[in-house]
């Protein structure tokens, strides 16, 4: 049963790849002429530069244009902004394993995206080609390269005769920011402890443009995702559906899926939300922690030779931890509409009641006497699996949404198999 509704979630989590093959989003193409044209560009949150975008004047335009770097001069979209540049790449390895003895530089002309890190009087720009990262500031129009470059050399050991292998720097990005940024004084001790990552080199010249008292026309937000926290309640109407082959003996009569089915409780708990980034910014993985119960209560006729009676109760207390993949099919500036699928684990932390008598009516005045009596399920599972599967919509901080779980239940008897249906609906705040 498990294994049926694996492929659900394989085939959910396809449906998902098809719908992520799309994501245009508001933006603006700079072109040549220095003309801004709206519309709509294929956004991927890029973690690698893009070589050429796909862009939209409407949204439902059936085809969408395609644009390389000498064919505009950049777009902007969802605050990031890009430029076309003709630059040099340095095309050494960055992997340790793969350095080498040389450190001369290998610089290759490109044209590509460079997307704005700082924007003003003086700006910083940022290229990420294959895995190397490439930092540059606009030195009158042109792009120039900051230069950092690592490699291998042998140097005395200073413990036993002879060399060992050392890795070298070349950090000449440090004297030309100092050059570049040589109008504020200040800027030695800013300066001199940088590295060559984004978000440190940013801090340079946001110190630079503190110095100087001149404002900045743009900054690259840093790309910072918190968890979010919500609590959850709603109401979860579960079913037991006992089958194997023990149920063809007519011990197990009385478990009909019919006694078993839609029991009506409470469920509530809360959740933890992390999306993903870049290009998966739709995707998010989310831990919820749940409390469900079930109860069933009821007496089964069978009208043979003679009249059988099976009062049959059965309840259960569960503490959940699921995990689920969601995906945001479109969002609007407080709506959007998602399906999430994941897998439960359950703890039975309560065993409210399970119990059955099964009496026998004879012919004549005589009272029903006891046939039998017992535990509905003797051999009792404390550990149940599930499967998720649900949609639904959120709207500002609060969201609804109708799941169904498919478990494999309580019973850990040979023959017996209590397989699990839960329908929830789910209402949830965002903290």
């Amino acid at each position: 049963m498990i294994k049926r509704y694996l492929l659900l979630i394989c085939l959910f989590l396809f449906c998902f790849t098809l719908t992520a093959q799309n994501n245009f989003t508001k933006a603006q193409l700079i072109m040549l002429s220095g003309d801004t044209l709206q519309g709509f560009i294929d956004y991927r949150n890029w973690k690698i530069n893009p070589d050429e975008i796909n862009f939209k004047k409407q949204l439902n335009a059936p085809l969408a244009d395609s644009y390389t770097p000498l064919e505009i001069s950049g777009f902007i979209v969802e605050g990031d902004v890009y430029v076309s540049a003709i630059v040099e790449k340095e095309t050494s390895s960055v992997l340790t394993k793969n350095l080498t003895y040389y450190p001369e530089l290998y610089l290759e002309g490109d044209t590509v995206f460079l997307q704005a890190l700082v924007y003003g009087q003086k700006s910083l720009f940022f290229l990420r080609s294959g895995a190397k990262d490439h930092f540059y500031v606009d030195n009158e129009g042109d792009f120039e390269l900051l230069i950092y470059k690592r490699y291998l050399k042998d140097v005395d050991d200073s413990v036993t005769p002879g060399t060992v292998k050392s890795i070298q720097e070349n950090r000449s990005y440090l004297s030309q920011i100092s050059d570049y940024l040589k109008d504020c004084p200040d800027m030695y001790q800013s300066v001199s402890t940088a590295r060559y990552e984004r978000s440190s080199l940013i801090n340079v010249f946001g110190d630079y443009y503190n110095c100087v008292g001149a404002d900045r026309l743009y900054t690259q937000e840093q790309e910072k995702i918190k968890p979010k926290f919500a609590v959850i309640a709603g109401v979860t109407l579960t079913s037991v559906n006992f089958k194997g082959s023990a149920f063809s003996s007519d011990f197990f009569r009385f478990l009909r899926s019919d006694i078993f089915s839609n029991s009506a409780k409470p469920t509530f708990g809360f959740s933890i939300e992390q999306k993903l980034q870049r290009k998966f910014q739709r995707l998010g993985l989310r831990g919820e922690f749940l409390y469900t119960e079930f109860l069933f209560n009821d007496d089964h006729f069978f009208a043979g030779d003679r009249l059988l009676t099976t009062n049959a109760r059965l309840g259960f207390q569960y503490l959940k931890a699921n995990l689920l993949l969601k995906y945001e099919f479109s969002k609007g500036d407080h709506i959007s509409w998602f399906a999430d699928a994941g897998i439960s684990n359950g703890l039975a932390v309560g065993e409210q009641v399970n119990e059955y008598v099964q009496l026998r009516e004879f012919p004549g005045p005589d009272p029903l006497p006891v046939l039998r009596e017992g535990a509905v399920v003797e051999e009792v599972r404390d550990y149940e699996q599930g499967i998720l599967l649900g949609v639904g919509g959120s709207y500002s901080s609060f969201s609804t949404e109708l799941r169904v779980e498919f478990g494999n239940g309580m019973s850990g008897r040979a023959g017996l198999l209590s397989p699990t249906r839960r329908i929830m609906l789910l209402f949830s705040y965002t903290l």
